[in-house]
């Protein structure tokens, strides 16, 4: 394991998160041009749709060449020796930027379904009648589908909805 930013909490997350798929990190495209900088301690790919996308390299290095000879893509050189202060720097900003962000877009998931369940969930707009729209399911009469699941009692199990809710089961 690279032993440079071991010791901070937003590489961690990183290492746990990528591979979980629970953090998304800016991606690159294949044949890129542009020249792309992979930061110090970097082990997942970033190309979109790549296999290795979700399994650690051993070393940055090794990332470096993969996504050089395996992708095309332009790939900053790396300095030489230990790493200088400003490139760490500038790696631990993108591991807490990126860390940052996903908890953002959890807590807006989270937010919304909460939202959902003091107000119901959002209604779609009528289709005009010009659409042709295509026959729905239908339920007994009398009968309506709860938007999210109820416990026996009649009440939403909220654990239950926030699992559906947050994972797309």
């Amino acid at each position: 394991m690279p032993s440079t930013l071991a010791d901070v909490p937003a590489y961690k997350a990183y290492l746990d998160r990528v591979p979980a798929g629970t953090l998304s990190l800016p991606l690159i495209k294949e044949g890129e041009n542009e020249e792309t900088i992979i930061h110090v301690d970097e082990l997942f790919c970033r190309v979109e749709d790549c296999i290795r996308g979700k399994k650690a390299f051993p070393g940055t290095n090794d990332l470096r060449y993969h996504v050089k000879h395996y992708h095309n893509v332009n790939v900053a050189r790396p300095g030489t020796g230990r790493p200088k202060p400003e490139a760490v720097k500038a790696a631990v900003s993108k591991y807490i930027l990126s860390t940052s962000q996903a908890l953002c877009r959890h807590l807006q998931r989270i937010t919304e379904f909460f939202k959902n369940i003091i107000e119901g969930p959002p209604s779609e707009p009528a289709p005009s009648p010009s659409e042709s729209t295509s026959p729905e399911p239908t339920t007994p009469p009398g009968h309506t589908k709860p938007p999210f699941p109820l416990t026996k009692k009649g009440t939403v199990s909220t654990f239950k909805a926030l699992v559906l809710y947050l994972f797309d089961v």
